[in-house]
């Protein structure tokens, strides 16, 4: 392994840490999830427009930033306020099957061929996603889970998309009109849901916004250059494993059994058939 996929390597880590820490500090708010979702974003573009600055790449405005910016925007709604409304666990975890939906979007749209691998692998992830969503059929747990599964949909149009991106300028400008677009969505809950601004709240949203969304994307923009999709995509999976962690070690939620066990299922299903297709890209 050389040298500078090694600094990758340790650039997605460092990204999934930092990603995994989101459950904890949006629970600890307690704020409407979209001025939550909208405040995060501002201080990230504000991160993520320093960082562009500094490696010199230009705001890129076009069909390919735009589409990015929508899915983007609409990842960060739907993973905050599933996150208030079910478990952590549950809402990373059923963020996570992304992979899942670019196969299916891949096939759809993209006219690619299911492999048995990969029939295998969307079968296995829904009843893993079945299991999971039997952990909370109330109303507010059922629609929790369905927007975290949004979320991990939304997720694949920006990783499909951004795959499409010419220059670096145009995937790291998807990224940031997705903050800036969530930062203008949540602006209106400042008035219409007034937030308590209290020491705790201002310290997490800061927290969120700097070293939960801003600076883990300006990592996985450096570590994407080095290391391959399928190597991000295993790596990233440091984060379903450590974010319901953070939650029950500091506010003792507690999925069920029958959630951690659909949960488990989706994390080694889809880390098994990342690992597999980067063995068949090397052969």
């Amino acid at each position: 392994m050389s040298q500078t996929q090694s600094r990758g390597i340790f650039y997605m880590l460092a990204c999934a840490f930092l990603w995994s820490i989101g459950g904890l500090f949006i629970k600890l708010i307690d704020w409407n999830p979209f001025f939550i979702a909208g405040a995060r974003s501002l201080i990230g573009a504000a991160v993520l427009m320093v960082y562009m600055k500094l490696a010199h790449l230009s705001l890129k405005i076009n069909r390919r930033s735009i589409v990015s910016g929508i899915a983007l925007c609409s990842v960060f709604f739907c993973y905050v306020t599933a996150n208030k409304l079910t478990t952590a666990a549950n809402t990373v975890v059923l963020q996570y099957t992304n992979p899942v939906f670019v196969v299916l979007l891949s096939s759809l749209f993209l006219h690619q061929k299911f492999s048995r691998r990969d029939l295998f692998l969307v079968g296995t992830v829904f009843f893993g996603v079945a299991l999971s969503f039997l952990d909370g059929m109330d109303a507010g747990g059922f629609l929790g889970n369905l927007l975290a599964l949004f979320s991990g949909f939304f997720l694949a149009v920006l990783f499909l998309n951004s795959a499409r991106c010419e220059t670096a300028s145009d995937s790291m400008s998807g990224i940031l009109l997705g903050q800036l677009f969530a930062a203008l969505c949540g602006a209106p809950f400042l008035f219409l849901d007034p937030p308590a601004f209290t020491t705790t709240s201002v310290a997490s949203i800061l927290i969120l916004g700097v070293f939960q969304l801003g600076l883990p994307y300006v990592f996985y923009g450096i570590a994407s250059r080095t290391c391959s999709p399928l190597i991000c995509s295993v790596l990233a999976g440091v984060e379903p494993l450590l974010n319901p962690l953070w939650v029950f070690v500091v506010m003792g939620e507690r999925p069920s059994v029958t959630a951690l066990i659909g949960c488990g299922i989706v994390v080694v299903t889809i880390t098994v058939w990342c690992v597999q297709n980067a063995k068949l890209a090397q052969s």
